[in-house]
């Protein structure tokens, strides 16, 4: 199960070669942050959001899809059980278990 993954990074990368106009963005509540070194800034005006496309740590809680028509939605690597042990305390463990979480990419010219 760890190697069938999708992992952020790599949708980040397929992504920007895809498509222009788009904004790196999150439904991880603050003080969530990218911790693998890439830094792309949120682009309020952007028709592209891709959404949870990385690694966010601390975990205080996760907000709804935005609104738009989800272009690619698939599974964070967080769901996968045996990584939640590597570095996620109990409660961001039941956070994201109780939640669920989404990698989207959601054009915001489609409204749902």
């Amino acid at each position: 199960p760890a190697i069938q993954q999708q992992y952020p990074l790599e949708i980040v990368r397929q992504v920007y070669r895809e498509y222009d106009d788009v904004s790196l963005e999150t439904t991880f509540s603050s003080p969530a942050r990218i911790i693998f070194g890439l830094r792309i800034p949120e682009v309020p005006t952007a028709r592209y959001k891709l959404i949870n496309a990385g690694f966010y740590y601390p975990i205080a809680g996760i907000a709804a899809r935005p609104d738009g028509e989800a272009l690619l939605e698939v599974p964070h690597p967080f769901n996968y059980k045996p990584w939640q042990y590597e570095g996620m305390t109990p409660t961001m463990r039941e956070i994201v278990n109780r939640e669920g979480v989404k990698i989207w990419l959601i054009d915001t010219a489609k409204m749902d």
